[in-house]
């Protein structure tokens, strides 16, 4: 009885450390794409901002970034958990 309620709280701190890891690597790789986004953004010709609507730009960088986030965390949650 003590075996199994110990196999249940190593699988939550187990279960726990695998999350904060995938945050911890999401976080950074979000972190690495919007640097280099941006970095690319400064090289653009002035007039390319100029013609996008206010706004727009900057809602590309955020919905870019946490779809490219999302599609990272379902396939790796997806590949532990085969």
């Amino acid at each position: 009885m003590l075996v199994y309620f110990a196999s249940l709280a190593l699988e939550g701190v187990l279960s726990s450390a695998q999350e904060s890891l995938l945050v911890l690597f999401g976080q950074k790789m979000t972190h690495a794409l919007r640097s280099e986004m941006s970095h690319k953004l400064t090289q653009l010709p002035a007039r390319t901002l100029v013609d996008q609507n206010p706004g727009e730009v900057a809602a590309r960088f955020s919905r870019d970034v946490d779809t490219v986030w999302f599609m990272y965390s379902e396939i790796l949650r997806d590949s532990i958990w085969l």
